[in-house]
This record gives structure tokens, C-alpha cells and sequence, in this order.
């Protein structure tokens, strides 16, 4: 559960905020060369909360959006046991945590051809707290959204999470938006 605030300070500036917990269930099943894979099941609780503070402006056709924000998110995971296929021994995996704290600050650009807004963005991450040794990644985004008449929209975007040396990744989203 994941409750989300949002308010309009004005017609440029914004605020949003949300605090979650979720309880999870995996099953872990790791592969090895030898034939011999092991697997198990574990849980987790993890708990989060992320602020954000945005801003907006209009200059013609152009539609120019930035963020600022903060996240903190920490899972903690129950001990486990895993087991080898074909009867082999049984280890114990003791419990642990994966801790992140973020920075992040960002921007886009969109414009306007009638109901149409390509778009380009990007986001630069800072990690105050993390497990691995990257502290500065970006996030690299760009797509497109049909407004249709009142306040309804879609939009499809593909982004990319790239200066980091344990992680990179390629996204696709679809959104449907009715505000009420």
C-alpha cells in the first residue's frame, strides 16, 4: 500500500509525496554450470517514502518541466533456506537489508503539434545511501502523449538508466491519465 499526496502551489510550482510498505514473496532459484541449481523462497518487508517538488512553464509550443526530489527506501529480508536440486545439502541464508537514499534532480522538454507533445528528458540520481559502490546515474527518457479534448491523456516513453557500473537498463511504459 502506497499512499500518494499531491498539491498545486500555483500555476507553476507543485508538490507530491508518498509512503509505502510492501510484503513480498520470491522464489530465488540460481542456476550454476555444474547442473546443480539451488532455490528457495523468502520474504521481505520493504518500506519507502519519496518528496518531490516540480515546476512548469509554458512558452508558446514549448512545455518545459523540472523536478527536484528525495527517496529513501529500505527492505528488509527474512532468513531463507536454499536447497540444491537433486538432494544435495541445504544452506541456511541468514537475513539481511538493502538500504537506498536519493537525490535526484531533473528536467524536460515537450512540444506541442495540435494534440501531440514529443518529448525528451533526463534526470541525474545521487545516492546518499546505497549498497554498491556507484553514487552519480542518469536516467535518459524520451516519448510522446496525445491529449485528447479535456483532461485526458496517453502517452507511450522509453527510458534508459545509463553511468552506472551495476546496473543498466532499458524501459518501456504506456500511461493512460484522466484527471478529475
Amino acid at each position: 500500500m502506497t499512499p500518494y499526496a499531491g498539491y498545486a502551489i500555483d500555476d507553476i510550482w507543485s508538490i507530491n509525496a508518498q509512503a509505502g510498505y510492501t510484503h513480498s514473496n520470491y522464489d530465488v532459484v540460481q542456476r550454476r554450470r555444474d547442473a546443480n541449481s539451488t532455490h528457495g523462497n523468502l520474504d521481505s518487508d520493504r518500506a519507502s517514502f519519496a518528496a518531490n517538488v516540480n515546476a512548469f512553464k509554458a512558452f508558446g509550443n514549448w512545455q518545459l518541466t523540472g523536478t527536484g526530489g528525495l527517496l529513501y527506501a529500505r527492505e528488509f529480508i527474512h532468513d531463507f533456506n536454499l536447497t540444491t536440486a537433486g538432494g544435495g545439502p541445504t544452506q541456511r541464508v541468514s537475513p539481511g537489508s538493502i538500504e537506498l537514499g536519493q537525490f535526484k534532480l531533473g528536467g524536460e522538454a515537450g512540444y506541442l503539434i495540435d494534440s501531440w507533445e514529443p518529448y525528451l528528458g533526463a534526470t541525474v540520481e545521487f545516492d546518499f545511501v546505497n549498497e554498491h559502490t556507484d553514487r552519480v546515474g542518469g536516467v535518459y527518457k524520451g516519448g510522446f502523449r496525445y491529449h485528447f479534448e479535456g483532461a485526458t491523456s496517453a502517452g507511450l516513453e522509453m527510458s534508459t538508466v545509463q553511468h552506472r557500473s551495476e546496473e543498466e537498463s532499458f524501459s518501456i511504459g504506456a500511461n493512460f491519465r484522466y484527471q478529475f
